[in-house]
């Protein structure tokens, strides 16, 4: 996990740490670094300090014996060498002893030619000439010794070259410029050491300016309704996006670069998109918050329980407004049941109930909204299989419904008809439920999973199910999560995508169709913006907008155009500017940037809402109606229920 990070000297400390040791500064080094550099130490004597330490210096000698040796020095060989470092020795003095021990000419073969080829390999990278292999036994023929010609390789223009430029790669992200080469070579010629130049490097101004680069916020992204209000963190990221730590605290916020916001919390006043701007002083972010006026509510499908809310239990294959109410503010679907909250914060839920899902303290179904309690303080709302999850204002998780694998995070498998909290914790920020399981991030980045487990999509690494919130990994960076039922997918800070859990249909979109019981990053890209999965396939959102889909596609359920078995991993389905997405059991909905409503998939049910009589599936984005105006969509398992404005 990383550390906290206030100020540049502590995210300097903390990449040179990352960058030489791989692994975070303890406190007191932390401290002692800190404290250095802020009283006037230059950045040069702390890096050659660092850099001469018994820590580093054993790093270099257990990466040269692996490199020529293939294995781990032994204690008393560790130990010499630390010993003859610190009397000056250089590493191309030590390496000379590796390459002209028995040890290694044994590997080499145990003769001349044999031994000048390992050297090109193993010094050069790269293989011996006939004419080259000739010269240098001609030379050891000649009296000159192993450690003389292996030194003469050491110290080449050619070795140092790609040495120096390795540093290069690694410190700065770049190559070795021919200023760099001629000075920094020129000194290893003449009898320099390594760790100068490593040194060095870490002290230039070039260095200390990658060690904090950026800040990346979370949410990524968020909607909310017009007088109301959003909580964000920052996290500091260095030049190469790893992750330095959490400076909300030591971060300013704005709406629109002037209006402020108290406690990292924005509070737009006008409907539209507000850019959120956040410093530290060393490093900046940016995001859009969305507000968006009042909704009404439409819903379309099967409605064998009342889940459309619209008063009845009949099916429908056309875009129904459900009631005369105007001030929705977000809406979930469940398998069978639909949760609603309105603008002034109180929680509404109908259809199936008979596991008491909705949490109006009974099991019967309601064909329209009926208030769950009497709070006025709701934020955050997501509906699973047959349980319902939601957060308070105060960052408090609640939960009610079935509860047969846990997945209410209460410590037991009995089901409850009313709200419950979950353990006592208030820094939740956001959840999403599957079939039996549930997920959730807290306001610190870390991520959090309960309930059914049988595909390991609890991400902790076993098939066991449990009762309360266990974390999955020791990660700080997740920022959004999405539970299909057997499977989760989520999104970090850095833009990366992860996925785990069932992959009989390559729901993962790792490329395989392996079960897998913790995070597996998919791909390499680093622009997902948001996610949603299925039971049996899952679509992506990625910051320039385009969508992409991975997974079953029976039903045409990706949208790619083709009706086929599996897709194993993501793949473009729309180079349009995407809003939303949202992933039904066999079918998909989403909205586009331009405001417009789109479905494809399985269309039994009418859960598509074409409305023409229309049975067909779609393997293709359907346009529903010519509407603007849509702000969010979600699909439940044999329906879809939407918001618009």
């Amino acid at each position: 996990m990383v550390q906290s990070v206030v100020d540049p000297v502590q995210g300097y400390i903390q990449r040179v740490y990352a960058d030489l040791f791989n692994r975070v500064p303890d406190p007191s080094g932390l401290a002692n670094w800190t404290t250095a550099l802020t009283t006037g130490t230059p950045r040069v004597a702390v890096a050659s300090a660092i850099t001469s330490s018994t820590e580093y210096r054993t790093g270099l000698i257990i990466g040269s014996y692996q490199h020529y040796l293939g294995r781990g020095p032994d204690p008393e060989g560790l130990g010499f060498w630390l010993a003859k470092m610190s009397s000056g020795w250089t590493i191309s003095q030590m390496e000379s002893g590796f390459i002209a021990s028995a040890e290694f000419y044994s590997k080499a073969g145990s003769t001349p030619d044999g031994w000048v080829t390992k050297l090109y390999a193993d010094v050069l990278g790269r293989t011996a000439g006939p004419s080259e292999v000739a010269f240098w036994t001609g030379q050891l023929a000649g009296g000159a010794s192993r450690s003389q010609v292996a030194m003469g390789f050491l110290l080449s223009t050619e070795r140092l070259s790609t040495v120096v430029n390795g540093y290069y790669q690694h410190l700065l992200g770049r190559g070795l410029d021919p200023a760099g080469q001629h000075t920094w070579v020129g000194i290893l010629q003449a009898g320099g050491r390594n760790e100068a130049i490593i040194g060095g490097i870490i002290a230039s101004d070039e260095y200390w300016s990658k060690a904090a680069d950026h800040l990346v916020l979370a949410p990524s992204s968020a909607t909310i309704m017009f007088g109301g209000s959003q909580a964000f963190t920052a996290t500091l990221f260095d030049a190469y996006n790893t992750a330095l730590g959490d400076v909300t605290k030591a971060t300013t916020f704005t709406v629109d670069g002037s209006t402020p916001c108290p406690a990292a919390t924005c509070s737009p006043t006008t409907v539209g998109d507000h850019t959120v701007t956040a410093t530290d002083g060393i490093a900046a972010g940016t995001t859009i918050l969305h507000v968006v006026a009042n909704h009404t509510a439409y819903a379309w499908g099967s409605n064998g329980n009342g889940q459309l809310g619209d008063g009845t239990l009949a099916d429908t294959a056309f875009v129904t407004q459900m009631g005369t109410d105007t001030h929705w503010a977000s809406i979930a679907a469940g398998q069978e049941h639909t949760v609603a909250l309105k603008t002034d914060g109180t929680l509404w839920a109908w259809g199936w109930n008979g596991s008491g899902q909705l949490g109006d303290g009974t099991t019967t179904n309601r064909s329209t909204p009926v208030q769950v309690g009497t709070d006025t303080s709701w934020v955050s709302i997501a509906a699973g299989g047959s349980n319902t999850v939601a957060i308070k204002a105060d960052g408090t998780l609640w939960a009610w419904g079935a509860n047969y694998y846990g997945e209410l995070g209460d410590g037991t498998t009995t089901g409850r008809s009313t709200p419950a909290q979950v353990g006592t914790d208030t820094h939740w920020v956001s959840v999403a439920a599957g079939g039996g399981d549930t997920v959730a991030v807290k306001t610190d980045g870390t991520l959090w999973a309960w309930g059914d487990n049988v595909h390991g999509q609890l991400g902790d690494g076993t098939t066991t199910d449990r009762s309360t919130p266990a974390q999955v990994g020791t990660d700080t960076h997740w920022v959004s999560v999405a539970s299909g039922g057997g499977d989760t997918v989520a999104v970090k800070a850095d833009g990366t995508l992860w996925a785990w859990g069932d992959n009989v249909h390559g729901q993962l979109g790792d490329g395989t169709t392996t079960e897998r019981s913790t995070p597996a990053q998919v791909g390499t890209d680093t622009n997902w913006a948001r996610v949603s999965a299925g039971p049996y396939h899952a679509m992506g959102i990625k910051t320039d907008g385009t969508l992409w889909a991975w997974g079953w596609n029976i039903y045409g359920q990706l949208g790619d155009g083709a009706v086929y078995d599996s897709r194993l991993s993501p793949e473009s389905v729309s180079y349009d500017k995407w809003a939303e997405v949202s992933v039904g059991t066999y079918h998909t909905t989403g909205v586009r940037a331009d405001g417009t409503l789109w479905a494809w998939g399985y269309n039994a049910d009418g859960r598509l809402g074409i409305g023409d009589g229309n049975s067909a599936n779609q393997s293709r984005p359907v346009q529903i109606g010519n509407d603007t105006h849509w702000a969010q969509v979600a699909a439940g398992a044999l329906y879809t229920v939407a918001l618009r404005s």
